[in-house]
């Protein structure tokens, strides 16, 4: 039969528990057993003297130093930089096939493009571009994107865009001057649509500008520029009649000295 016997554990001075211990033993003689419930200690002995006290100092808790702390962290970011690694390879993978299968497909519809046309190159590039939609051509008869600036600046001639730009923008000197104007345009344009990205523009303000000051006279440029092509034409006709009238002349005067020669010679 075992004995339990239940003691305070005395004070001491080098740093043993002072908690309640609880001996016990077994009469048949058999080792010595221990167990630790909370902060109460349980030693089984073989013989448990009178006023015995068993003083027993848990283990301490292992406290990780500050290079292993570092060590763990240094490994769990490997662990998952290999892990995002892997998941990007095979979405490469993926995407690189998408685009491989996409640009066969433009390069097959640029060569069908090719047959009976005298451009290639670029040409033919913006040809399929203009096929495929991405560029539709503009009031101002140049051709432009299908974005919501492109869309708003439809009927806003080149120089008309540059004055634009600049008030939208709040630029003091135009930084793109040294460029022709369809490149400062251009450029012009991107800056509007980067500062679209950041919030710091909208397409409503760039909108309300160009009604206010009347920016949008593509209309009237076109109608002036047909006015002008039409003037060329009458022009050009007028000049190809006279010169017809003078040859037909021409060829009649020969035609008469012609007979008259003939007459003579009869």
């Amino acid at each position: 039969m075992a004995r339990t016997k239940k003691v305070k554990a005395p004070v001491n001075n080098d740093c043993t528990t002072t908690d309640a211990v609880v001996q016990s033993g077994s009469d048949d003689g058999t080792g010595p057993e221990s167990t630790n419930e909370g902060n109460t200690m349980t030693t089984e002995l073989d013989a448990v003297p009178e006023g015995y006290t068993h003083t027993v100092n848990p283990a301490p808790e292992a406290v990780k130093t500050k290079q292993e702390i570092a060590a763990e962290k240094a490994q769990a970011k490997v662990v998952a930089k290999a892990a995002k690694a892997a998941a990007s390879s095979h979405l490469s993978e993926e995407a690189k096939a998408a685009k491989a299968a996409a640009h066969a497909e433009r390069q097959a519809r640029i060569a069908a493009l090719a047959e009976g046309r005298k451009y290639s190159g670029e040409m033919l590039s913006l040809a399929d571009r203009v096929k495929q939609g991405a560029y539709v051509k503009s009031t101002t008869g140049q051709l432009r994107s299908t974005d919501a600036l492109a869309e708003a600046l439809d009927a806003v001639p080149v120089m008309n865009v540059i004055a634009l730009a600049k008030e939208v923008l709040g630029l003091d000197e135009n930084p793109y001057s040294r460029l022709n104007t369809g490149q400062q345009s251009m450029n012009l344009r991107n800056k509007m649509r980067g500062a679209i990205s950041k919030g710091t523009l909208t397409i409503e303000t760039i909108k309300e500008v160009i009604d206010r000051e009347g920016y949008a006279t593509a209309a009237q440029w076109a109608a002036e520029k047909v006015a002008k092509k039409a003037e060329r034409e009458a022009k050009m006709a007028a000049a190809k009649a006279e010169r017809e009238a003078k040859s037909a002349a021409a060829a009649a005067v020969k035609a008469a000295k012609a007979t008259q020669q003939e007459a003579v010679a009869a």
